[in-house]
């Protein structure tokens, strides 16, 4: 089985997801391959690859959001190309520096059972607690951040299929702009039964200057609220989002 690292990143985010993909060089364990989601690149150029890793690119012409990133992943169980459903997948920001932590990739991928474990370098937990980076907790998490998660490729299965049986309820799309879309991957997760592990990781960042429009930002300015959807995707389908969240 394959690890792929799954990258989605904006034109803006450019000179942060060079870094990134630099450091990736420098884990203990290689890719196979990474996903490269180049959202709304449209005819620019991609930002730099290291000749040692294969960057398989995806354009999208227009911006879509960062939930652009897990419709490869139904794409690539299509065939095209293909993934198998117990090759590990591990997803992560173009804003976290993940230079001081070479070990990442091998910490998140040793915690993933297909079929039974996901991993997330940060998170909520089922209690309601948030798990950060480099915490230590010892109960499984209810929904993990999308800035470091892991899993089997199969363990995703329906996710498209999910999003559009959700969105006529909700009135949104959760894979779309402002889309809580680690809300509906980590909801999905649960209703296979797959729990979320926390792995507590020392030394991740998030890289100057990526904040200022960061997609919860732009949740909350709009809901009101940080999570809305995780409340409404509650009431939708039963996953067990913890009430009275603040962050």
């Amino acid at each position: 089985m394959k690890t792929h690292v799954l990258i989605a990143t904006v034109p803006k985010r450019k000179r942060a997801c060079s870094k990134l993909l630099a450091d990736l060089t420098k884990q203990t364990l290689c890719p196979a391959i990474v996903e490269l989601v180049a959202d709304g690149y449209g005819e620019a150029s991609l930002p730099p690859c290291p000749a040692d890793l294969q960057v398989r690119a995806w354009i999208t012409s227009k911006l879509s959001g960062p939930g652009a990133r897990w419709r490869i992943l139904e794409l690539a169980r299509a065939g095209v190309p293909a993934l198998e459903p117990g090759d590990t997948v591990i997803a992560i920001d173009d804003d976290v520096a993940i230079g001081k932590v070479p070990s990442l990739l091998a910490d998140l991928a040793a915690a993933v059972i297909p079929g039974k474990q996901a991993a997330a370098a940060w998170g909520t937990m089922v209690s309601g607690g948030s798990a950060g980076w480099g915490a230590k907790v010892n109960q499984p998490l209810i929904c993990g951040v999308a800035s470091a998660l892991a899993f089997a490729a199969g363990d995703l299965e329906g996710l498209g299929g999910l999003r559009d049986e959700l969105q006529p309820k909700l009135g949104y799309d959760l894979l779309g702009d402002m889309g809580d879309d680690e809300a509906l991957v980590s909801a999905l997760l649960w209703k296979h039964g797959v729990a979320i592990k926390h792995v507590s990781v020392k030394g991740l960042a998030l890289a100057p200057g990526t904040q200022e429009d960061c997609q919860m930002l732009k949740r909350r300015k709009r809901d009101k609220t940080w999570d809305k959807q995780r409340v409404a995707l509650r009431g939708a389908m039963g996953w067990p989002w913890p009430s009275a969240m603040k962050l």
